[in-house]
């Protein structure tokens, strides 16, 4: 008796599966919305190679649409005429649009405003969106690329660029690239570059690359770069987060991005997770790296470099915000007034611990200012500031906290000059911070190394163990490859390729292996005295862009008490 429901289970899968087709584009219909028109759930459209021009509306059906040559020789044209993509019909997770172009959009009128250029999404849309070119759309207020609300899609994979808010009026206007209101939207692995934010006034426009808005996003793996916004949140902006969980941003590359106030990112009424991310050389007016206003943040394991303000606040601004900063390092950030690192004003008190301020420059406090206001304060404990005191600048009215542990001392970066920021082993910071402090968040470093080695936690994002790492990207035109590896002083190595990634990995005594064999040695040598080491080498000719190739290094003698495998490192070929 009990075979029966479960045969019947069974019959009914297999005729849900035999009942689901294959359409292709054009052979079966002229056009991408004929298609779906006539598909049922669990069908797959195969789109041919070719500029389809059309808008295109998944009318909540359970479909995979996708090209069969990829987004570079298959696009969808709006043609001016809306948003390219539509999702307004509860559509699911399994409703799937991947390997498009998409482009010539403008946007689909929503409450009164013109949103979502390249692709609309909206009333409990769960869509899956990867692996496409989302670019040149506009919208004339919110989602220049995509437009979330009341929606949770997975956006995945995509290249989202050059698409613009050419009108933003009000202060939830904005996105050139993502907007996302009452949305948990998960966005992963994305390229989000070159987009903007124009506002009807200098002082509206939101969110150059994402604006994030009454949202609880995960935003995580993805290079955000060369965003612009006439007012706040050149690379992302984060407004009005009440959720009881808060949006989490991290292992992102925020750089080169541009606004009026918050080069990098902006946090307004909002209180995200900001974890390891690498958030360097973008600019602004006020705040060049990141802007807190009424925010209690958490920024952990971030690097803050090289980021510039006209005014103040180089690498970040705190305005009645009190957030905890964990195990962060604030590099040669400036500011042309005040506040090279950190700027207080107003009802702030946040709290550094296990940090690196160094290098940082402003006309007043270097490192940290805090302003002549009431009611700002600051608190800062093992961590190494660059001149001790003598880099802040306390205003009257102003606290400051000097507590246990702190130093003033170069921190040995590998290569400051070359943004890059991994401890030597000679660091003072090694072992020097508050292993107590380290909250439960960090149990790895800014690469995702263990966070606490040798028995204490270091300053700053990066914990010193055996590190192999890139000095670049791996370009399949340049035939060049340039390997980073730290350790101790004068240890020799063993660098291997492997033919793959085994996983899980094997656990040795000395860490965890993963190369699968056959393995190709390729050096065999050793660190410089300060234990680093940059090696070149070219790149065989049948390495084609997309391809992952893994590497990783043992270091120390073999069956040493020193010996130790370090980190898995999979060569992306670009």
């Amino acid at each position: 008796m009990m075979g029966k429901p479960a045969l019947g289970a069974f019959l009914l899968l297999l005729a849900s599966a035999a009942s689901a087709a294959t359409i292709h584009v054009p052979d079966d219909f002229p056009t991408i919305q004929d298609a779906l028109d006539a598909a049922m759930n669990n069908d797959v459209i195969i789109v041919r190679a070719g500029t389809y021009v059309e808008n295109i509306d998944f009318l909540g059906k359970a479909v995979v649409l996708r090209s069969e040559a990829g987004p570079d020789a298959t696009a969808i044209d709006a043609n001016s005429a809306g948003s390219v993509v539509t999702f307004q019909s509860a559509e699911g997770a399994d409703s799937v649009i991947e390997g498009f172009t998409l482009f010539n959009g403008t946007g689909t009128v929503h409450r009164n405003w013109l949103c979502g250029g390249g692709i609309y999404c909206v009333d409990g849309s769960s869509p899956t969106i990867r692996n496409n070119v989302i670019e040149k759309n506009i919208a004339e207020h919110k989602g220049g690329g995509i437009y979330c609300d009341s929606s949770s899609p997975l956006i995945s994979g995509n290249r989202i660029g050059q698409n613009t808010i050419t009108e933003a009026r009000t202060l939830d206007h904005g996105g050139g690239g993502i907007f996302c209101n009452n949305s948990s939207a998960v966005i992963w692995q994305n390229t989000l570059t070159r987009n903007g934010v124009e506002g009807k006034t200098s002082h509206q426009g939101w969110g150059g690359g994402l604006f994030c808005r009454s949202s609880s996003l995960t935003v995580a793996d993805n290079v955000i770069e060369k965003n612009s916004s006439c007012h706040a949140g050149g690379g992302i902006y984060v407004y009005n987060n009440t959720s009881s969980e808060p949006s989490r941003i991290i292992k992102n590359v925020i750089s080169e991005n541009s606004a009026f106030t918050g080069g990098g990112i902006v946090c307004g009424f909002a209180s995200p997770l900001l974890v390891s991310n690498s958030i360097g050389r973008n600019s602004a007016n006020w705040s060049g790296g990141v802007g807190l206003s009424y925010s209690d943040a958490a920024i952990y394991n971030c690097r803050i470099f090289e980021n510039t303000a006209s005014s103040n606040a180089g690498g970040l601004d705190c305005y009645e915000s009190s957030p905890l900063i964990c195990n962060c390092t604030f590099a040669r950030n400036v500011a042309f007034d005040s506040g090279g690192a950190i700027y207080c004003c107003y009802k702030t008190a946040p709290e550094v611990v296990n940090s690196i301020l160094w290098g940082n420059l402003a006309f007043k406090g270097s490192e940290i200012y805090l302003d002549d206001v009431p009611d700002t304060t600051l608190s800062i404990s093992h961590s190494n500031v660059a001149g001790g005191q003598g880099g802040v600048y306390v205003g009257t009215g102003a606290t400051l906290g000097w507590g246990q542990g702190m130093i003033d001392a170069d921190p040995v970066f590998a290569a400051i000059h070359e943004q890059d920021l991994h401890l030597l082993h000679a660091s003072p910071c090694r072992d020097a911070g508050d292993s107590g402090a380290v909250p439960a968040e960090l149990a790895k470093d800014f690469e995702g190394g263990e966070r606490i080695v040798d028995g204490a936690v270091d300053m700053g994002a990066d914990e010193f163990h055996a590190c192999l790492y890139l000095g670049g990207p791996v370009l399949a035109s340049s035939g060049e490859l340039e390997l980073r590896l730290i350790g101790k002083p004068n240890a020799t190595f063993t660098l291997a390729l492997g033919s793959g990634v085994l996983d899980p990995p094997v656990p040795t005594p000395y860490g965890d292996f993963f190369l699968m064999a056959p393995l190709f040695p390729m050096v065999t040598c050793q660190l410089w005295a300060d234990g680093f080491i940059t090696f070149e080498s070219n790149i065989p000719s049948a390495w084609q862009p997309g391809d992952r190739r893994p590497f990783q290094a043992r270091v120390g003698d073999w069956g040493g008490s020193d010996t130790q495998f370090t980190n898995l490192l999979l060569v992306v070929v670009e």
